[in-house]
């Protein structure tokens, strides 16, 4: 993530971040919404609600891709291509992904070895 500071960030870019910090350390999606509910005055129905938008779901399926598939643990190569496309190709232990981004349309493809990552916008 870049230096974005947490409180211009907006509620559905933090909550997924929230959930995998929480689950990682034992602790439940319930937990994170009761303290949510705690600090903003959200209800749990709210939060749900919230967890549940498309644009939600893309980056936690996005977060998964990066901390869970290996090749992000290794080198990185960035593709000389025309200014409008952009490919960054990630490696390590014989596990690839590769991002193809084309910028004129705004729409990429992560494509792995293990088809279970592939992601595309």
């Amino acid at each position: 993530m870049n230096n974005e500071k947490v409180y211009g960030m907006s509620f559905s870019k933090i909550y997924p971040l929230l959930v995998n910090k929480a689950v990682k350390k034992g602790r439940s999606v319930e937990e994170v919404n009761q303290v949510i509910g705690w600090l903003t005055g959200y209800r749990t129905e709210e939060i749900e609600a919230a967890a549940k938008k498309p644009v939600v779901q893309k980056l936690r399926r996005l977060m998964r891709i990066r901390n869970e598939y290996p090749a992000f643990d290794g080198e990185v190569q960035v593709a000389d291509l025309p200014d409008d496309t952009l490919e960054i190709t990630r490696e390590s232990n014989g596990c690839r992904a590769v991002l193809h981004a084309d910028l004129k349309t705004k729409r990429f493809t992560i494509r792995c070895a293990d088809s279970a990552f592939d992601y595309e916008s």
